[in-house]
């Protein structure tokens, strides 16, 4: 789908329960820390994110964070979009070699659900952002995933001197759990 106005990105859904945006602004603050651990403060006002901290199998000091992938590529895509705008380079990849570590292991832990992103600047110099999700929660997750991304393109537009251009969110695997069928 394309939302073409991501500055207004809390979405409602009409869904039974509410977008909580307190929490959605607290994980993007995380994520755009760049660090690979949530702090305790963090998880103990949600703690429902500890069901995605357990390494099981895996060593302590695996992380399948967003932060630190976005924070190690972020500069460089901004210098591409700033010094050749018709780049189709200015791609930040989240799922790596690295996280198929998971695929042999006991865990609790989320494998990435996003793929990659790309920033490119369209025909009316306006700068967009596809993101390319391997399988997405359209209940639980898509509405803090619509909150991550399109903040994170405000940001980056607002570094290269650019007007927000248009969210694309590309999804292989949409999909919802039982429990939240009704």
């Amino acid at each position: 789908f394309e939302l073409t106005n991501p500055l207004n990105n809390k979405v409602d859904f009409k869904l039974p329960k509410a977008v909580d945006y307190e929490y959605a602004s607290c994980f993007w603050d995380f994520v755009l820390s760049g660090e690979e651990y949530y702090s305790n403060d963090f998880v103990k006002k949600y703690p429902h994110i500890k069901m995605f901290l357990d390494s099981g199998e895996l060593p302590e000091t695996f992380s399948a964070a967003y932060g630190p992938k976005i924070k190690r590529q972020l500069t460089r895509v901004i210098e591409l979009l700033k010094t050749e705008p018709d780049t189709r380079w200015a791609v930040i990849n989240i799922l790596l070699e690295e996280d198929k570590k998971i695929w042999d292991c006991k865990t609790t832990m989320e494998y990435p659900c996003c793929g990659l992103m790309q920033f490119t600047i369209d025909k009316d110099d306006k700068l967009c952002l596809t993101v390319n999700m391997r399988s997405q929660n359209l209940y639980a997750v898509l509405p803090y995933d619509i909150f991550l991304y399109t903040s994170l393109l405000q940001v980056v537009a607002g570094v290269i001197e650019k007007e927000v251009g248009s969210f694309y969110h590309v999804m292989n695997s949409a999909h919802f759990f039982g429990k939240n069928q009704e």
